[in-house]
């Protein structure tokens, strides 16, 4: 069945194709088959639907154990019924209703392992058991259409702005919310709408945070104590800074039982990698929790729980997933000790429009203070520039070898100070990237674009120190866990100036010392070939230098170099 090429048409032909009586399910597939049009929207409405087997792996974690709880509890099979009966499932953004209706379908098969009637359980389960909302009418109409016994509890409304009543103290929270970019204006809550949920949400709320991530938080608010919650995430909710007071929120109110990790892309239409921790309110935290992976939720195994490790971010529980090693290692600080960063911003990205040549345009003699050259991320490898070797994307233009004219700047621009404050000698850290990808300006002669980050020694004398402890093997493979999931790619590393200060740097060392020196001699190396040579001496020594156990050291220097 096809609905047409817009949404009133398909809402029109839905509502027809209920009167008739049509299969619920080939309509619900046919609606999901819509939403994949262009015309539909589903990117802005972050609606991608949730494979078979994720729903049942989260109905294992969620529904099952208390049913488990229910029967163990109840002496006679009406009264295991009675109390089966009882549980109310709620999915806060239910779309069609693929999380309900597998929920419908579980709670019916153990009435009637009960002795219930089959008939009977359907319609006590649609009426009493079954709870939803969405703002999309059309997927509510299916849902409710889908029970066989329309629920009067699938609402169409944005729990967000407006906690339904009935919502309060049901007894389990799960499903698939929307993911929508608060980066981007079409899809970014209002300032009305943040107020809506702060009025309920508190200051966990902040400028950034995911919507899925406030369903979680939702879900917490509304659950009854020993509910169980388990609600699909970006992956980017285990470290975004703007998750952090919804992931301690959760520990504090609930017990992270286990995790479901998708490290690969399971949803058809978006690349994003997703995860879906799975919480008991009120319970007594375990110390291990069960862990799953990928579209065929294959089990992992048990990850041990320590809420200290939790604490900032939650990327340990998934970086083995990632094929990340694991290592010990010792550290004498963090690099806040020992250097300064900054990142920046819009104003400084767009203040260089009409302000970039191309080097030769302005002839070969060109002064690098008068005119210096500009560097985007694309142009940097570990200890290489290829500035000027590679063309690169700028301010909508690709520029063979970009510099800034200073002089009209400083009579026609606003970032002339700037431009002097960042031409001192630095590190300039890439991101997006899978190792920490940097290189030594020792004459601060470049310029760093947006979103560069510029790293400046408090001693510059150890400037290839600070460098080569920020390139490590360690601060790589720790950055990539402390911040698994905030890049555009699962295996990408993305910082903050913050979080890159957070890093940690060894105990002075002759191993610190060779490594500083072999990374400064890889900068300075014409051949390729021989700066392979040079890093993998340096990511040798600097292992060393943070006291890296052998076995370790092997696994790790491996994984560098497979990423290098």
């Amino acid at each position: 069945m096809e609905l047409g090429a817009t949404r009133d048409q398909a809402v029109a032909a839905i509502r027809a194709a209920i009167r008739n009586g049509q299969d619920a399910g080939a309509l619900r597939a046919a609606y999901d088959r819509f939403l994949e049009q262009p015309a539909a929207d589903r990117s802005q409405r972050g609606a991608f639907y949730t494979p078979s087997a994720i729903v049942d792996h989260l109905l294992d974690q969620t529904l099952e154990p208390l049913i488990a709880e229910r029967r163990a509890a109840a002496a006679t099979d009406d009264e295991r019924a009675r109390t089966i009966a009882s549980i109310r499932v709620c999915d806060p953004a239910c779309g069609t209703g693929a999380f309900l209706l597998r929920a419908a379908e579980r709670l019916r098969h153990h009435l009637v392992a009960c002795g219930a009637d089959a008939r009977a359980a359907a319609q006590t389960i649609a009426q009493h058991c079954i709870f939803g909302a969405d703002t999309d009418a059309a997927a509510v109409e299916l849902c409710r259409y889908a029970t066989g016994a329309p629920s009067p509890h699938i609402l169409i409304t944005n729990p967000l702005l407006h906690p339904p009543s009935a919502f309060t103290g049901l007894d389990v929270f799960v499903g698939n919310p929307p993911f929508l970019t608060q980066l981007k204006s079409r899809t970014a809550l209002s300032r009305d709408e943040v107020g809506a949920i702060r009025d309920w949400a508190g200051d966990a709320v902040r400028p950034y945070t995911d919507p899925a991530a406030l369903f979680l938080l939702l879900s917490l608010h509304l659950a009854r104590p020993g509910a169980r919650i388990a609600l699909i995430q970006p992956l980017s909710f285990l470290s975004a800074r703007d998750t952090a007071a919804v992931r301690i929120r959760a520990l504090h109110d609930a017990a992270l039982q286990s995790i479901w990790i998708g490290h690969e892309p399971v949803f058809p239409g978006t690349n994003v990698l997703t995860c879906a921790p799975s919480f008991q309110v009120g319970a007594a935290p375990p110390t291990h929790i069960s862990r799953a992976l990928g579209a065929s939720c294959t089990p992992s195994s048990p990850k041990s729980l320590d809420r200290n490790a939790l604490a900032g971010t939650w990327g340990s529980l998934a970086n083995d997933a990632f094929g990340m090693p694991m290592f010990g290692h010792q550290a004498a600080g963090t690099l806040t000790d020992v250097a300064a960063a900054t990142a920046d911003f819009r104003d400084q990205y767009y203040g260089l429009d009409g302000f970039i040549v191309e080097d030769d345009v302005i002839g070969t003699d060109v002064l690098d203070a008068r005119y210096p050259p500009i560097l985007t991320a694309g142009l940097i490898d570990l200890a290489a520039c290829h500035w000027g070797e590679r063309p690169t994307r700028l301010l909508k233009h690709t520029w063979r070898a970009p510099r800034i004219d200073r002089d009209r700047m400083a009579r026609e621009g606003a970032l002339a100070d700037w431009i002097t404050t960042r031409l001192v000698p630095k590190i300039i850290l890439a991101t997006q990237t899978k190792i920490i990808e940097l290189i030594v300006d020792v004459d601060g002669r470049l310029l760093p674009s947006t979103p560069l980050i510029t790293v400046t020694p408090r001693d510059q004398v150890r400037i290839w120190h600070v460098a080569a402890a920020l390139a490590s093997p360690v601060c790589t493979a720790l950055a990539l866990e402390r911040h698994l999931g905030a890049a555009l790619s699962g295996q990408a590393i993305k910082l903050s100036a913050k979080q890159a200060l957070a890093l940690p740097v060894p105990e002075p060392s002759e191993h610190w010392d060779a490594a500083a020196i072999a990374l400064r001699d890889a900068h300075l190396a014409d051949a390729a070939d021989v700066r392979t040579a040079l890093l993998d001496t340096f990511a040798t020594d600097i292992v060393r230098a943070y006291a890296v156990p052998e076995r370790d050291a092997k696994a790790l220097l491996a994984w560098w170099r497979s990423r290098h």
